[in-house]
């Protein structure tokens, strides 16, 4: 996998769960962009099984620029990406301007995307948070947070997380929220150039976009984080060590939302959201 520092200005992790067709058409998008040759591609597989490994490995074949890591054990979402980044580092590769962690369950369809990452000075940020469009529904997943999370957000989130059936009727009235909202604030007009750039505390994790800075200023992957609740971690990272999260809407993802834990609230689900919800209560909310 080739590393020449003066040309690559972006490293990708993604992480793959049994999604293979997902991933793949994550890639085939990605092929079809300018500037593709300046970013490397991490794939992390978290122990989805030899016959998800070979497809991959095909897939990637004729790819020079990425490279598939094979967890033994499922990591989870932050879990899997920090253990991709450690096996990049440890090659003896230096971070580019630029790293994105996002879902296999996304599409970059604007072929300018890098293009128009590459404007910004990495050195002014500590992350990026696109614009995430749910394809099927057409609502937006950014700003997933505007603000730090208040003492009644904190309450609703012990609330939700104290017993399984609260969980599920939270997850529905929030679904039915965003669908709300997104339709209101942002269905009636499409971002404008300059419409909508501004701080907020927290991205959504589907596809966040690292500067290089947010790193050297001692940003990490918490991989305790098996999944979800990431936004708050990287919002509390950046709140403490003074660096600004930025909602950037003139670069623009698709997401295929839930191909690998599915649509809902299962009990499985519930139990990796409720152990998150109380870890971030704990560590990053507790002051």
């Amino acid at each position: 996998m080739p590393s020449n520092a003066e040309e690559i200005k972006a490293l990708l992790i993604t992480v793959n769960y049994g999604s293979t067709a997902s991933l793949l058409e994550l890639l085939s998008s990605l092929q079809h962009l300018k500037a593709f040759s300046e970013i490397e591609i991490i794939i992390v597989d978290n122990s989805s099984g030899d016959t998800h490994a070979a497809t991959i490995r095909e897939a990637i074949a004729e790819i020079p620029t990425a490279e598939l890591v094979e967890s033994p054990t499922n990591r989870g979402y932050f879990g899997a990406a920090r253990f991709g980044l450690d096996h990049y580092l440890a090659r003896g590769h230096g971070l580019p301007d630029w790293m994105i962690v996002c879902n296999h369950d996304v599409v970059i369809e604007d072929e300018a995307f890098f293009e128009k990452l590459y404007v910004h000075d990495p050195s002014t940020v500590g992350v990026l948070a696109p614009r995430i469009t749910i394809a099927s529904q057409e609502v937006e997943q950014n700003p997933f947070m505007e603000e730090r999370p208040g003492w009644w957000r904190q309450f609703t989130m012990r609330l939700y997380s104290a017993a399984y059936p609260l969980a599920v009727t939270w997850d529905w009235l929030s679904r039915r929220k965003r669908v709300l909202l997104s339709h209101t604030l942002w269905g009636m007009s499409s971002p404008r150039s300059d419409g909508g750039r501004r701080p907020i505390y927290a991205g959504h994790g589907a596809f966040m976009i690292f500067s290089r800075k947010f790193f050297d200023a001692g940003g990490i992957l918490d991989d305790q984080l098996f999944l979800f609740c990431e936004e708050i971690a990287i919002g509390e990272s950046c709140r403490s060590l003074g660096l600004q999260v930025v909602y950037e809407p003139t670069l623009a993802v698709l997401h295929n939302e839930h191909q690998s834990v599915g649509n809902g609230m299962s009990r499985r689900v519930y139990h990796y959201q409720r152990r998150s919800v109380r870890y971030v209560l704990a560590k990053y909310l507790s002051t």
